[in-house]
């Protein structure tokens, strides 16, 4: 045994800065004896019943080592494995999440209390929190790991033991050790994700976003039945129709416009499919070029249309001027305007309503330039029957549009579909949104009526003097000026008598309405989670490769441990010059920064740090 050298290092607990040194008798070592730097553990001495007072450095005696097999990795990194794995899981759970919520209503979020946010910031909150947990512990062991190198030759400035630890501890350490090795120092991967982990919150509240889109609702519910009529039969409201048919009659006579049946759009956009409906159809046709003038003795004279209408006049001279007498009329059709198109029905046809015609001079004329000729009549035949229509209907920002885009008038004309007391179109086409097997059909009891309605209605003369004069005299003379927009209007007006006042199926699916509403829907930005999930990679890497290197170099992970810096020597010329940086900001780095160092262990164990010998001459 021999006493230790003033000159020797000795440790801060032996020693300690700015107090007086403690004399401590030196142990010697074998191979299987070491002397312990901390007194004996009190829960050892009190199982022997000794004295449970922590004994002092002084009377530490030396013991013998027990071989004992060292922890296994798992053991030493068990707490920054757990971590790597919980970033791991968090964001695997963030993931999760937005895959399950991506794309729908953000209604469908259950919690009223935490929002989707809120919970992706808090799994993203984790999962930072567990890789810098890594990262930090990781960084800790660098500084052993770099004043432990296998090669005895390899010393390195004391400042770098302080560098990484404070890298360990923070961005601005991390910063600074980037600064200090660019990179060419295994610690700078940790560095660079302490740095980086800053932007976490960033890339969390870039995750989710929401857009607005049109979302479509079909149902029985979602908007109101479309007015549509398949069958308009005799009984019930029978009356009704007959009595609605007659104000429409006189509605489409005087109206400037004719509205169309509302439907129910509670989201302000709503379309229906094409809707097959029973209407109305009219056509007129100018027959002018067909009207004859001829005299019927010295003071009568009549205007006509071969087979058609006739405007009688009692007095008839030259030049033959409408200032009395009557200057128009109306009667019945010659049969021309069933033979102007195709799409008109026969003029045989069981489904027709009312053929009539107009002679005449326009109200107009009559009103606003005297001396009106007979030369100046004009003549028009007009046709009413029931029709097939395939409407499109769309609410398009609260505005109903109605139109018609196709109609089809053939009905079967033969007595056994007089005899079956109604009248059922045939061969229409699929394009009006019908199937195999509808039948639309329109009772022979209400035909007769309309029919009836039409002849009592349809008639009626204009005469200077104003006397006797129809709603519908005046009606179709005001219209000659543009008789296809009046007819438009009288078809209409009918039409909606029909979709209001017949039978629907309201069932009948093929036909509901669908509405379109604006639904908030959350937007994963999967980019987003690329920057954490490549930090989260490179700490397992970073793990991995500190791991390996711990082992090949021979130490134990001590990492963060803050008791083991008190247990170890250090150089007395370091400690003296430390001693003189007290009292300075930095000045303990200033002094002692430089002086190259490296790690002393025995047994695998460290026994502190010994400065880079000086060769002189």
């Amino acid at each position: 045994m021999s006493h230790v050298d003033a000159h020797q290092p000795a440790s801060p607990l032996q020693s300690g800065l700015g107090r007086r040194d403690i004399d401590v008798q030196t142990i010697g070592r074998t191979d299987h004896q070491r002397v312990r730097l901390l007194a004996e553990d009190p829960l050892e001495l009190s199982k022997q019943g000794g004295n449970s007072a922590p004994p002092s450095i002084g009377n530490a005696s030396p013991i013998t080592a027990k071989p004992t097999k060292p922890p296994s990795v798992f053991g030493w990194w068990f707490l920054e494995i757990l971590c790597c794995l919980l970033s791991l899981g968090s964001l695997a759970a963030q993931v999760g999440v937005l895959a399950r919520y991506n794309s729908k209503p953000q209604d469908s979020w259950p919690s009223q209390t935490l929002t989707l946010n809120a919970l992706i910031a808090t799994l993203s909150t984790i999962c930072r929190t567990s890789l810098m947990c890594t990262v930090g512990s990781l960084l800790a062991q660098a500084k052993w790991n770099r004043f432990s190198s296998p090669r005895e030759t390899d010393y390195f400035p004391l400042k770098d033991y302080a560098l990484l630890d404070e890298a360990s501890r923070g961005s601005w350490g991390s910063a600074r050790l980037l600064y200090r090795f660019k990179g060419s120092h295994v610690a700078c991967l940790g560095a660079a994700l302490s740095i980086l982990s800053q932007a976490f919150g960033l890339f969390s509240q870039q995750l989710v976003t929401l857009r607005t889109d049109q979302v479509e609702l079909r149902s029985a519910t979602a908007t109101g039945q479309v007015a549509r009529t398949v069958w308009l039969k005799y009984g019930g409201s029978d009356e009704d129709y007959l009595q609605a048919t007659k104000i429409a009659m006189y509605t489409g006579f005087m109206a400037p416009s004719i509205g169309i049946p509302q439907v129910q759009c509670p989201t302000g956009i709503c379309t229906w499919p094409i809707i097959p409906t029973i209407g109305v159809c009219g056509a007129c046709l100018n027959v002018t070029d067909h009207l004859s003038f001829s005299r019927v003795n010295k003071t009568a004279c009549v205007l006509e249309i071969p087979n058609g209408t006739k405007l009688e006049r009692d007095f008839c001279y030259p030049p033959y001027t409408f200032i009395s007498d009557t200057y128009f009329t109306t009667g019945p059709g010659s049969g021309r305007v069933f033979n102007s198109s195709s799409d008109i029905p026969k003029r045989e046809a069981f489904n027709v309503i009312a053929e009539f015609g107009g002679i005449g001079v326009p109200e107009s004329k009559m009103t606003t330039q005297p001396g009106v000729m007979v030369n100046d009549s004009i003549a028009v035949e007009c046709a009413l029957w029931y029709c097939l229509q395939a409407r499109e209907i769309r609410v398009e920002k609260g505005e109903l549009r109605d139109r018609i885009t196709e109609t089809w008038g053939e009905v079967p004309i033969h007595y056994e579909s007089y005899l079956s007391g109604n009248v059922t179109f045939a061969n229409i086409p699929s394009s009006m949104g019908t199937a195999a097997g509808d039948q639309y059909t329109v009772s022979w009891v209400v035909l007769d009526g309309v029919r009836e309605l039409a002849r009592t209605t349809f008639q009626g003369s204009l005469v200077a003097s104003g006397a006797g004069k129809t709603e519908f005299a005046l009606s179709l003379s005001n219209a000659f000026d543009d008789i296809h927009d009046w007819m438009d209007r009288l078809s209409s007006s009918l039409t909606n008598a029909v979709r209001i006042n017949g039978t629907d199926s309201p069932t009948d699916e093929r036909y509901w309405g669908t509405a379109i509403t604006g639904q908030v829907v959350i937007v994963v930005r999967w980019e987003w989670i690329v920057y954490p999930a490549v930090m989260v990679c490179a700490s397992m890497v970073y793990l991995v490769v500190e791991i390996v290197r711990t082992a090949r170099i021979g130490v134990r992970p001590w990492k963060d441990d803050p008791l083991l810096p008190v247990c170890m020597e250090v150089d007395e010329e370091i400690r003296l010059q430390a001693g003189k940086g007290l009292d300075e900001p930095d000045g303990i780095e200033k002094r002692v920064g430089e002086y190259e160092v490296r790690l002393k262990s025995e047994d695998g164990f460290p026994v502190g740090f010994v400065r880079r010998p000086s060769f002189s001459g």
